[in-house]
């Protein structure tokens, strides 16, 4: 009962850790509804348009144009891209020019007065990473021409790329990168959100599953979590060197897939479907050394060889999806429980490879987008099938539990029956030469008969948990004792301690003194004793014949002196 009350409270825990993490999703939404309307609420006017009139280029082969689309592609073999336009001569704000750049250097003129500069400060790599800049306008540039000036560190990539550029001022267009990222940046913090809560559902779980699907599913999920809110651009609020970011985006990519497959096999069952994830995690983590080799080496760098984790990637989600597939044909349950397990597989699988197509067609859209709506499901899914695995399990093993109950424990009394005492015995005789300090006490019951047909049965239960409670409360704790018959109970006591046994019956003879009081009746039961010896029993068995011996003599002595009492 107190176990399955624990299941309960465990249950009725996750149900509340479910609660706080939805009541936490609300009060995030909210938070950043009013983080991108806020200003409203001031009466202080958003500004933040694009920034598209006047533009010409040149590049670094001195050719020169103009420029009408943004974002777009100038026909040139230079690294270098210089854009220019002049500035108005007034605004009615403090003026802030919004720009990302991707792997390439960046330099602001005003005049010939640089204003802002992004250079490249991680030792082991050229790019100075991804993300948006925000350069302020002074009064004092007003009227004049602006040059921003890039220079791509990867000379075969994005030659002659420029993307958008925005300007505003400087609440207007947070706010607007707060907008366009807004349901991204959501659903990133579901997800991280997610991998918590999986990790505490694990933890309060660990002691009924010794499975680690949770733990590999959380670490799944944070790691994608993390990833996809780098891929917002927020995340550079709060870090502000964008090239750690990159390079923690390229690692969550590479590292990704490995709690994924290490969920996969501790769900598997199946032999062939554990050589083949160990296969496939022999691929990653050669892979995964390989493009660190590669890239600490300056042979070839993470954005160079990301083509290869979007192939390696692929490989291990198809390889999952087929051999989910060939078991679901087989009938065979090779990863779940249900046929939802498989189609989470697939969502996440077209998911990741809609991503991949979209950052190759030349896109400049979330390259997340698809996956981050495939891992909600993907993790949503297979944790509810793994939570009600592991509670299955629970309750079933309550079940199993319940029942080697019934088997071993007599239902009336609360002792352990027959069953239990002969598996005792056989135990003792297994372990005999190590466990030769094995003492007997045999108890029968007196006069249970008698006050069954002169009180009814009802009164004779009543008597015979009376027995009972004496006889647990001489022999104490850990000591169990077992009722063999319907007035016949047998202690076993192994390793016992010196004088043990004495004080056992030394008790019994209290104990039996303060029931008289409390019955119109005696409680009495005769008991005898006998210690296991080498040299005279064959095995515990011969040790029994001698405590039932003792025990009915001594039933017999307190027979005749009860005769002799009613006779005077």
């Amino acid at each position: 009962m107190r176990k399955n009350n624990d299941v309960k409270y465990k249950k009725n825990f996750i149900f509340r850790i479910f609660v706080l993490f939805s009541v936490a999703i609300v009060i995030m939404l909210v938070a950043m509804s009013f983080l991108c309307t806020r200003t409203k609420h001031k009466n202080y006017k958003n500004v933040c348009y694009a920034f598209t009139n006047g533009w010409e280029y040149v590049d670094g082969d001195g050719n020169v144009g103009e420029i009408e689309v943004f974002p777009g592609k100038v026909d040139t073999k230079s690294n270098i891209l210089t854009l220019k336009t002049v500035l108005d001569k007034s605004y009615n704000y403090k003026p802030v020019i919004m720009l990302h750049t991707r792997h390439q250097l960046l330099h602001v003129y005003v005049d010939d007065r640089c204003i802002y500069e992004l250079e490249n400060n991680i030792s082991f790599s050229k790019s100075p990473g991804c993300g948006w800049h925000f350069i302020n306008i002074d009064e004092d540039m007003y009227g004049k021409e602006i040059r921003i000036t890039y220079e791509n560190v990867y000379e075969e990539r994005r030659l002659g790329e420029y993307e958008e550029i925005y300007i505003g001022n400087g609440t207007g267009v947070l706010t607007y990168l707060l907008q366009v990222n807004f349901v991204s940046v959501i659903i990133s913090f579901v997800i991280i959100g997610l991998s918590f809560m999986l990790f505490a559902v694990y933890k309060i779980l660990k002691s009924y599953n010794e499975k680690r699907s949770l733990l590999f599913l959380s670490i799944f999920a944070f790691i994608l979590g993390g990833y996809s809110l780098i891929e917002t651009d927020v995340a550079q609020l709060f870090v502000n060197n964008l090239g750690v970011l990159s390079i923690l985006t390229y690692e969550a990519l590479m590292t990704v897939s490995i709690p994924l497959l290490l969920y996969f096999r501790e769900e598997s069952e199946e032999s062939y479907v554990k050589v083949v994830v160990n296969m496939l995690l022999s691929f990653a983590c050669i892979v995964f050394a390989a493009l660190h080799f590669l890239q600490f080496t300056h042979k070839a760098e993470f954005p160079e060889t990301l083509w290869i984790v979007h192939v390696s990637m692929i490989v291990y989600i198809m390889g999952i999806i087929t051999v989910s597939i060939v078991g679901l044909l087989s009938k065979k349950n090779v990863l779940g429980r249900k046929y939802a397990d498989k189609l989470a597989y697939l969502i996440l699988g077209v998911a990741v490879v809609l991503d991949v197509i979209r950052f190759y067609d030349g896109s400049r859209q979330d390259y997340a987008f698809c996956t981050r709506i495939g891992i909600v499901f993907f993790v949503v899914v297979l944790a509810v099938s793994v939570v009600n695995n592991v509670y299955s399990v629970s309750i079933m093993g309550e079940k199993v539990d319940l029942w080697d109950k019934f088997a071993h424990e007599d239902v009336l009394t609360g002792t352990l029956n027959r069953a239990a005492f002969e598996e005792e015995m056989h135990d003792v005789i297994r372990n005999q030469s190590m466990d030769s300090k094995v003492a007997i006490i045999s108890i029968d019951v007196n006069n249970l008969k008698k006050i069954n047909d002169t009180y009814g049965h009802a009164e004779g239960d009543i008597y015979l948990k009376e027995c009972i409670y004496a006889i647990r409360e001489a022999i104490g704790k850990g000591i169990n004792l077992y009722r063999i018959g319907g007035d016949e109970f047998i202690v076993i006591i192994r390793n016992f301690e010196n004088g043990q046994v004495m004080k056992i019956i030394t008790d019994f003879e209290k104990i039996l003194r303060t029931k008289h009081e409390k019955f119109m009746y005696p409680v009495s039961f005769a008991y005898g004793y006998a210690y296991f010896k080498a040299s005279q029993d064959k095995d515990i068995y011969d040790t029994l014949k001698r405590a039932d011996t003792d025990m009915y003599a001594k039933k017999t002595e307190m027979k005749k002196k009860a005769d002799y009492q009613v006779a005077l």
